[in-house]
């Protein structure tokens, strides 16, 4: 599925930029309100003028001390989007946004899905 997605961003010429970033103000730095400052790993910097912002903020999943992930049976949320198959079942643990999120889209895929 993450492949899926970075293929449709690459087919409908969408830059991707990984890095930290900042949504500019009208100012002497930023002549254009809502200019965006990305500082990426390297240290290095850019101002990019945009037209629309695709903002996504990204999460780091988090393992139960009682139930670790092992990548196979017990996936995080990054594991389940590199599946090669989708399973035709699936307990979700945690109804927060990604957790319903991921329970509606594996409903969508008819992947039978149990959130908790």
């Amino acid at each position: 599925m993450f492949n899926g997605v970075n293929h449709l961003m690459k087919y409908n010429n969408i830059d991707v930029f990984n890095g930290i970033g900042r949504i500019l103000g009208p100012s002497i730095f930023s002549p254009q309100s809502g200019t965006i400052s990305v500082e990426f790993e390297d240290g290095e910097s850019e101002l990019i003028p945009n037209k629309n912002v695709l903002i996504c903020t990204g999460s780091t999943p988090v393992s139960l001390p009682f139930l670790p992930f092992d990548h196979e049976v017990v996936l995080s949320s990054d594991d389940i989007l590199k599946l090669e198959q989708l399973p035709n079942k699936l307990a979700i643990i945690g109804g927060g946004v990604i957790g319903l999120e991921f329970a509606s889209m594996m409903t969508d895929f008819q992947c039978r899905s149990n959130c908790n």
